[in-house]
């Protein structure tokens, strides 16, 4: 949790690389198998091993973050793409190789946050400006937060801790990105459904015809907004929300009691404590307080809007509106009833007017603007 909060931090306190970099070579993110993903990952955390202990050898913050920044800069180098390639690799052994990589990083990334040497080090620094002061008090904050000044069996304790949250990190997202769950539709039921979301899905089709879709959003959420029969959203709808299966509830509620056991650790009664005790709200009940606001200010138009909603859909129904019953699996298909009959907003009449190549164009330019920066097209 901290490797990636820290890494960011550390480069305010560096010179801005040059944004006229010659072009990188393609593909930006190397395609490791999974033998590479374990050689190289375990490459890169023994070179960061043998960098915290050069660390550890040196006295007072002089130099502190520019050994850090490589320290981070060099592992994340490597997890980063690691970690992109455990979830869009089509190998599962690629899949599988990144899991064990990720859990390694973790583990060091919390002995690094709970060594004593480094965090005497961190307090020694004397900040040369505002970026670097900020970058000093987050590098103590988290120190302090993975653990460096509780006593040692608490604070082996918040390892383990850190250990088992990862590892039950990893089987949830596993669950999910990996759920075999496909949902059967005859073409009866894909009424409603665009001419080019029926191309699309053509593939998919049984020896019967009948569509058989995965979870996936690009197939879920056109048919959430466009399938006329409600039984098909509501089948769709309950298969999605149960995506990962019932065992990611009981990890749920593991890395509850781990969180909650966590924040104990440091004397706090919840996880919410824990996380909000640095960031600016300070505690739960200044969120608390906030949403009440907010769901006060909201409440009434809400249900001014799902009785809106109620209307359109007892008028497709043909059912008297004290029967009719808006569902969660209504909500897409309704709202878009709506956007046509009132806005004449139809999305797919929409699509002519973004042709894909200045669509492209147009985000680089909002992104130009925004960040300073300029994009130029490299023949590749």
């Amino acid at each position: 949790m901290n490797l990636h909060r820290i890494v960011i931090a550390a480069l305010v306190a560096t010179p801005l690389v040059t944004l006229a970099a010659p072009a990188p070579k393609r593909p930006t993110v190397p395609l490791y198998d999974a033998a590479a993903i374990t050689r190289e990952c375990d490459l890169a955390l023994e070179r960061a091993r043998r960098a915290v202990t050069a660390m550890e050898a040196k006295s007072g913050g002089a130099g502190f973050f520019g050994e850090w920044n490589r320290l981070q800069i060099g592992l994340e180098d490597v997890v980063n793409p690691i970690y992109l390639l455990g979830n869009v690799h089509p190998d599962k052994a690629v899949r599988d190789a990144h899991e064990p990589c990720l859990q390694k990083a973790t583990t060091l990334s919390t002995e690094m946050f709970q060594n004593e040497k480094l965090f005497k080090r961190v307090q020694a620094i004397k900040p040369a400006n505002a970026s670097q002061a900020k970058l000093k008090k987050d590098l103590v904050e988290s120190f302090e937060d993975t653990g460096v000044t509780l006593p040692p069996d608490k604070r082996a304790r918040a390892k383990a801790i850190f250990d088992k949250l990862e590892e039950l990190r990893q089987a949830f997202d596993r669950n999910v990105r990996e759920d075999p769950t496909k949902v059967t539709f005859t073409p009866a039921e894909m009424e409603g459904m665009p001419e080019a979301y029926l191309k699309a899905q053509e593939k998919t089709k049984d020896a019967a015809g009948n569509y058989v879709l995965g979870l996936s959003y690009p197939a879920y959420v056109p048919f959430m907004t466009n399938a006329v029969q409600e039984a098909a959203r509501r089948k769709y709808y309950l298969a999605k929300m149960n995506e990962g299966g019932a065992d990611n509830l009981d990890r749920l509620n593991e890395i509850f009691v781990l969180r909650k056991e966590l924040a104990g650790l440091y004397g706090l009664p919840t996880f919410a404590h824990y996380g909000l005790r640095r960031k600016m709200v300070g505690k739960p009940e200044v969120v608390e307080k906030f949403l009440a606001e907010v769901k006060g200010a909201v409440t009434e138009s809400e249900k001014r809007e799902v009785e809106e909603l109620r209307g359109v859909k007892a008028k497709l129904t043909g059912k008297p509106l004290a029967e009719t019953k808006v569902n969660r699996w209504d909500v897409s298909f309704l709202q878009e009833r709506v956007k046509k009959e009132r806005y004449s907003i139809d999305q797919e009449s929409l699509r002519k007017y973004f042709p894909t190549d200045k669509a492209i164009a147009y985000t680089l330019l909002v992104s130009e603007k925004l960040y300073g920066v300029k994009f130029v097209e490299a023949k590749v």
